[in-house]
C-alpha cells in the first residue's frame, strides 16, 4: 500500500485541470485514449474545454457524452491520438474511516491541491450511483475531485453540493463523491455511447427582478452530416465570439430528420458584430453568421457538416 502522498502524487499526472473562461476545475483522464471523467455544471451550454496535465502540457478535449441530472461527462481529447496517464477505477468500496486522498485543482490559483480525507459512511441516491461521504475537517473539496485511495486508484468523484441539494441528497456542509465503482458499470459505458441531457440552468427568483429575457435571435433550415439529412437526436451548438467578450454556446436537438431550429438569447448591443459558428460532433460548419440589428429574428440558413 501507499501512503496518501504517495497515493496522491501517482495518480496527479492523470488528474487535469478543466479550463471554460474563467471557470476552473478538475477532472480525471479514466482510459490510456485520454478519456476525461468530471462533473457536467461547469460546462454551461459549452460542448468543448480545454485540459491541462500536471506537465503543463494544454489539449482540448470534446464532450463526448452528459447527463446533468446524475450530473457527471465524459470528455474525448482533440487532435492527434497519443497514449495519456490515467487513474485506473477501484472495484472496492472503502470502509469507514479508511483514509483517501483528493486529488484537485483549486478553482481560485489552478494549482494542483492535494487534501486527505476519511470516509464516513456511504449512502445510496436516486441518482444512478453511490455516494461516499467524506470527512474533511479544515480542508476545502472542490468539484470533480478525485477521490484516490492508497493504491493510487479512482474511489470516485466528489460531486457539488449544489446538485445533492437540489436533490434533497445528503447532509448540508458535507462533501459526497460518486462512487468509482457505480460509475464504472453503469454511468461511464451510458456516456461512451454518447447520452447527452443538458438541464437549463436554475433561476434565482429571490432578487429583485431584472430586465425582461432578450427576444432570442432563431436560426433554421436543413442540417445534412456527410450527405444525408442529420438525425434525430443529434446535438447541434452555436458558438458566438466577439473579441474582448466571453465566449457563448448555445445548444438544441435535432428533432426532424435533416432539419434544425436553434434560438440564440443575447444582448445584441454587446455582441453586435460577433461571429456565430456551427458545430456538431466537434466539426464546425463551413458557413458562419454574424449578430447583425433587425426587426426579423428569423435567419434561414443551411448547414452541412
Amino acid at each position: 500500500m501507499l501512503t496518501l502522498e504517495e497515493a496522491a502524487a501517482q495518480a496527479s499526472s492523470g488528474v487535469v485541470k478543466l479550463t471554460l473562461g474563467e471557470t476552473i476545475w478538475t477532472g480525471t483522464v479514466i482510459s490510456e485514449s485520454g478519456e476525461i471523467l468530471t462533473v457536467s455544471g461547469p460546462l454551461g451550454n459549452a460542448p468543448e474545454v480545454t485540459f491541462t496535465l500536471a506537465d503543463g502540457t494544454e489539449g482540448t478535449a470534446w464532450v463526448t457524452g452528459r447527463s446533468d441530472q446524475q450530473g457527471l461527462a465524459l470528455l474525448t481529447p482533440l487532435g492527434e491520438p497519443r497514449t495519456y496517464d490515467f487513474v485506473s477505477l477501484s472495484a472496492d468500496i472503502p470502509g469507514i474511516g479508511d483514509r483517501m486522498v483528493l486529488v484537485q485543482y483549486d478553482p481560485f490559483n489552478g494549482l494542483l491541491d492535494p487534501r486527505p480525507v476519511t470516509a464516513r459512511g456511504f449512502i445510496f441516491s436516486q441518482l444512478g450511483y453511490g455516494l461516499i461521504q467524506l470527512h474533511i475537517g479544515e480542508s476545502s473539496a472542490f468539484d470533480g475531485a478525485a477521490l484516490v485511495n492508497d493504491e493510487a486508484k479512482l474511489q470516485g468523484v466528489r460531486m457539488p453540493a449544489s446538485l445533492l441539494t437540489q436533490r434533497g441528497i445528503g447532509e448540508p456542509n458535507e462533501a459526497y463523491a460518486a462512487t468509482g465503482t457505480d460509475l464504472g458499470t453503469s454511468i461511464i459505458p451510458t456516456l461512451r455511447e454518447g447520452y447527452t441531457q443538458i438541464s437549463p440552468p436554475v433561476l434565482d427568483t429571490t432578487g429583485p427582478v431584472g430586465a425582461p429575457p432578450q427576444i432570442p435571435i432563431v436560426f433554421l433550415g436543413d442540417v445534412t452530416v456527410d450527405g444525408e439529412p442529420a438525425p434525430v437526436g443529434v446535438r447541434l451548438y452555436a458558438k458566438v465570439i466577439k473579441e474582448g467578450r466571453p465566449t457563448l454556446w448555445f445548444t438544441r436537438e435535432v428533432t426532424t430528420a435533416g432539419e434544425y431550429d436553434l434560438p440564440i438569447s443575447l444582448n445584441v448591443s454587446t455582441y453586435l458584430g460577433a461571429t456565430i459558428e456551427f458545430w456538431m460532433n466537434a466539426e464546425a460548419a463551413l458557413v458562419t453568421a454574424e449578430v447583425v440589428r433587425r426587426s426579423d429574428n428569423v435567419h434561414s440558413l443551411n448547414l452541412t457538416f
